[in-house]
Formats: C-alpha cells, structure tokens, sequence
C-alpha cells in the first residue's frame, strides 16, 4: 500500500525550515491550526462533530505567511514522508479540494513536501487541479455510504474526471480519503523555496 504518513521528527524539521526560510525572506509567520488557537471546550467539540463546516475547521491549512513589507500573504502545508516501501505523494482529499475551492477567490496555499530516505523537497500552490498530477483517489470503506464519500466523489469527477476512485480497507493515519501522485512526477515538482522566491518583488530576494 503506498500510503505517506506525516513522519515525526522529520515534519518538525520542515517546518522549522520552512519558518527558517520565510523568516529570512521577509515573512511574519504562525499557526492558524485549530487546536492550537482555539479553547479547549470548543477543539472537543469541533473533534465530535462531522459536518461540513466542522470537518473545514479542522482541516484548514496549519500555517500562515504575511511578508513585512509586501502585500503577499499564503496559507501553507507541510508533508513529510519516510521509511515506507513506497515513495508516492499521498495528501488527503478534503482539505486539497477545500483549497482548491477557496483558489476561486485567489486564496494562496502552498503544499510543501519532504521525502527523507529520497532527499528531496518539493512543493506547489494550489491553484488549478489540471497542476495536481493525480493518478489516483483512495476511499476507505467507512466513508463509502456517507455524506463525506459522496461530496469527495464529486469533486473528483469535477476536477480529475479520468482519474480511479477506488476502495480500500484501511484504517491507518487519519482515515481520510486520499489522493495519491506517483512518485516519479513528485521528483519533477519544483522546490518550495524556489515556489516562494518567485512571488517574491525582485528587490526582496537581492
């Protein structure tokens, strides 16, 4: 099953360089995560209750940038992978169409991914779905006859029509619906800092 958890240490390792890198550049950046910003009694609740809106509470991006000077602001996520068989990108459904809805109103988000045994980062804004190289969407079969199942299911033939959905049994990481990206195009990605740098004013990066 090529499936990519978050690894810890190494996700706290990118995003310290993530913070490291936006620092230097300019950036004013911190946490926007829920359980990190909201109250106790509130974070309980929101974990016990599965609608729309409590489900985009809990799975909007983590962090957020500001530049100091610019006025150039983004959401941003970290990805890390590790010591599995398999190298593909896997990120979860939801909050990725989530960005990819909000990209309507030109919301910034930026996907940045670290493969630790491969040695790479990579990244993307999250834009146009026709960016994101999908080959495949995942669904575990808890979701397969809920409200959730079916919102996945149509957005996917929205945006990736040609693209598999398939069942599976598993019930490991979050199990959430996910998308996976073959591993081969991840390494043709584009550097996160690369992807910063070039929305940066010229005179910022000097």
């Amino acid at each position: 099953m090529d499936i990519t958890p978050n690894t810890v240490p190494e996700h706290g390792r990118l995003e310290h360089d993530v913070m490291a890198f936006l620092s230097e550049h300019g950036f004013l950046f911190g946490s926007a995560t829920y359980h990190d910003v909201m109250d106790p009694l509130l974070v309980n609740r929101l974990q016990s209750v599965l609608t729309p809106t409590t489900l985009r509470l809990r799975t909007r991006a983590d962090r957020v940038a500001v530049h100091r000077r610019h006025g150039l602001a983004f959401e941003w996520e970290a990805k890390t992978h590790a010591g599995s068989k398999y190298h593909n990108m896997a990120l979860e459904v939801y909050p990725l169409c989530a960005h990819l809805a909000e990209s309507d109103m030109d919301v910034r988000c930026l996907y940045v991914y670290r493969d630790q045994d491969r040695g790479y980062d990579v990244g993307f804004w999250v834009h146009n779905p026709l960016d994101i190289p999908v080959r495949a969407v995942k669904v575990p079969t808890r979701w397969q006859n809920h409200w959730f199942a079916a919102w996945i299911v149509a957005k996917v033939q929205e945006w990736w029509p040609e693209v598999p959905i398939d069942p599976i049994n598993w019930r490991s990481g979050s199990g959430d619906p996910f998308i996976l990206i073959d591993e081969s195009v991840v390494r043709e990605m584009s550097d996160w800092r690369d992807l910063i740098l070039a929305v940066l004013p010229v005179e910022s990066i000097a």
